[in-house]
């Protein structure tokens, strides 16, 4: 259940989305207006206020004592300050995005592409390629001053998209990529590059302050965040409109049919890998101390002969019923299906020797391959030897329990075995047991606690009240219980619910024994 604030923010996306498509080129002329006009004021604002102080200095200078030159003097030292920050957070710099850089002697016939297409779209010039571990493909831009320009482009490819893709489609997806640089549609594109370095440079300015600290990053945080409420929800509907118009500029290029048989098959497999692909392959974990294959050097195969199941028409129904995803910039399926006037339809299946990875990446792509594997091993491979560990020594305890009457079993073996059983995925037969502990043990908070925990992680409510009743006999587990409740409400409710289920939590915790748990 969405929270009242994002209810509101999806009115007010509605709202601007209706007045686009009323006035379309009056939005965009307007918005830019407005923007320019934004970021000019700030200058002057800056400008001006720096002249008074130093024209405040030079005639203090002349005529007052030291005590008002002093004054002066730290008047002007704020405004310098000041003006420093703003222009340190509008005009930092962007690093480019992480990734395996490729050269043209790596993949001859996938920078042929890319130069064909710069040509036939007649865009700024792709300064890097590199090649990521992501589904994935983007123009990213990285400005050498903020947002005053200045920008070095990167197109960035994920390898497992380019595993998915004939050569044909991952040319529409390149060409798509491009229609954000060109200069075919210059105030859509220079406007989605701006909304990407505002984006950029928010975050920046967030970490800086949580790492860092200090005056300035404080003051271009404030800054931007005082800019945002306004400045996103407006650019952030140009931006989808500008999608649109990417897909068509992708279409007169490469062709309709083509570009919407890649926009199909990136949500299918996309939805299929987050879905089956990666949780069946951590799935290993349990039972092996390495995996069985690594995902990257396997990922064309399996891929192909997962076919039957990302292409299942049930995916693809859903797949059409999703819309454009909250602060997305990219439209839903079935709007960008519908701006190309075709229907939707299953992409038939890509042979391995023809995808996008064989083609244009040659004999490169092993070695691509195996560079992603093993920066994915030392990423994740600590977590994976950690959790075989704990489900071996979770089925070492089991077997020592397994074939004891249940009784036999004190509460806190009870409450183990249940929390072993729960991390072997086992849920049915936990909950049974914590319910058979709880009724044991009435005043135990703990197991009231991990008890509903299991319960929010299966999306049952019944798990709140579970938290406020460990609260309520443990008052010191109160903040345990409110991080687990408020962590499944802000997923499942909204802020009203979630704040009248915090005040009772406080006032049970508070009040000892006091009445009995209210349902929310």
């Amino acid at each position: 259940m969405p929270s009242s604030a994002q209810r509101a923010q999806a009115r007010l996306l509605a709202q601007l989305e209706a007045r686009l498509r009323r006035a379309p080129r009056g939005f965009g002329r307007r918005f830019a207006l407005a923007s320019l006009a934004l970021w000019a004021g700030i200058a002057l604002t800056l400008a001006a206020l720096g002249g008074f102080v130093l024209a405040l200095n030079l005639a203090l200078w002349r005529h007052a004592g030291w005590l008002e030159r002093l004054g002066a003097g730290l008047a002007l030292l704020l405004a310098l300050l000041l003006a420093r920050a703003v222009l340190g957070t509008l005009a930092a710099r962007l690093d480019p995005p992480e990734g395996i850089k490729l050269r043209p002697r790596h993949a001859p016939a996938l920078f042929a592409l890319v130069g064909e297409l710069c040509r036939r779209l007649d865009t700024r010039p792709v300064h890097r390629v590199v090649i990521t571990a992501d589904f994935n493909a983007a123009l990213v831009q990285s400005p050498r001053f903020g947002l005053f320009g200045g920008h070095r482009n990167t197109l960035v490819l994920g390898l497992p998209l380019l595993c998915a893709l004939s050569r044909d489609e991952l040319a529409a997806v390149v060409a798509h990529e491009l229609a954000h640089i060109t200069e075919a549609m210059p105030l859509g594109a220079r406007l989605y590059r701006q909304r990407g370095s505002f984006v950029a440079l928010r975050a920046r300015a967030r970490a800086r302050l949580r790492d860092r600290g200090g005056i300035s990053a404080c003051i271009g945080r404030k800054l931007l965040d005082a800019i945002a409420p306004w400045y996103e929800p407006r650019s952030l509907v140009l931006a989808r409109e500008h999608e649109i118009d990417a897909d068509l500029l992708a279409a007169r290029t490469v062709g309709a049919v083509t570009v919407a048989r890649a926009l199909v098959r990136i949500e299918l497999v996309e939805g299929w890998m987050n879905e089956r692909f990666w949780p069946d392959l951590y799935a290993h974990a349990d039972l092996r101390p390495v995996p069985p294959f690594l995902p990257h050097v396997s990922m064309v195969r399996l891929i192909a002969k997962g076919q039957r199941g990302w292409s299942e028409p049930g995916r693809l129904v859903c797949a059409l019923a999703r819309g454009a995803l909250p602060g997305d910039s990219h439209p839903g399926l079935a709007r960008r299906l519908a701006a190309l006037d075709l229907p939707p339809r299953p992409p038939p299946p890509v042979a391995p020797p023809e995808t996008a990875a064989a083609a244009l990446l040659g004999s490169s792509m092993r070695s691509l391959a195996g560079e992603l594997d093993r920066r994915w091993w030392n990423e994740h491979g600590r977590a994976w030897r950690r959790r075989h560990e704990r489900m071996r020594q979770a089925a070492e305890r089991l077997a020592q329990w397994r074939g004891r009457p249940l009784d036999s079993l004190t509460p806190q073996e009870q409450e183990e075995c249940a929390v072993l059983l729960a991390e072997q995925g086992q849920r049915q037969h936990a909950a049974t047991l914590f319910e058979h502990v709880i009724e044991r043990a009435r005043d135990a908070a703990r197991p009231r606690y991990l008890y509903g925990c299991l319960l929010l992680a299966g999306n049952e409510p019944r798990g709140l009240d579970l938290l406020l009743a460990a609260a309520l006999l443990a008052p010191a587990m109160r903040e345990d219980c409110r991080r687990a409740g408020l962590r499944w409400l802000a997923e499942h409710a909204d802020a009203a619910v979630a704040r009248r289920w915090v005040r009772q939590l406080d006032r049970m915790s508070r009040g000892g024994r006091a009445g009995p748990v209210a349902p929310l």
